[in-house]
């Protein structure tokens, strides 16, 4: 998109003078999203991840289906406390398939002039049994 006819409220996410980032991954739950965030960072303060509210100490996964909104709200909770304090990059490890998950952070890195980016895994059955049956990759015939 030619940066003259951005509306200027946006102009931030394509300067180059912008060094705030936030990624956004996008996948089904156990298609890779998590390994393709160690491409990133391995910076866990980074990372805002519904699953980490469902670890204990010892790093056990313990997922409640009844607390999933509240796992949700601790991600988004943390990834606007990344981007007030503007650290550099800030990766979102969720599911983000429907737009209604994708809104708050978009919302947000617009508030805080993030550059947006959006990831997906690069795994086998990403790539090979999900992508080609999603209907935004779907070629006209």
């Amino acid at each position: 998109m030619d940066n003259n006819n951005l509306d200027s409220r946006f102009h931030f996410m394509q300067s180059d003078m912008n060094h705030r980032n936030i990624i956004i991954m996008r996948g089904l739950p156990g298609c890779g999203k998590s390994t393709r965030v160690k491409e990133f960072t391995s910076d866990e303060k980074i990372i805002c991840s519904a699953d980490k509210f469902f670890e204990d100490e010892k790093g056990n996964y313990n997922f409640d289906f009844e607390k999933l909104g509240l796992s949700h709200n601790y991600c988004r909770k943390k990834a606007k406390l990344l981007m007030q304090r503007q650290v550099p990059l800030v990766v979102i490890d969720n599911t983000n398939i429907i737009k209604r998950d994708l809104i708050p952070y978009v919302e947000m890195a617009v508030h805080f002039q993030y550059r947006i980016q959006i990831e997906e895994p690069k795994s086998k059955i990403w790539l090979e049994d999900i992508l080609p049956y999603l209907p935004y990759n779907q070629k006209d015939d």
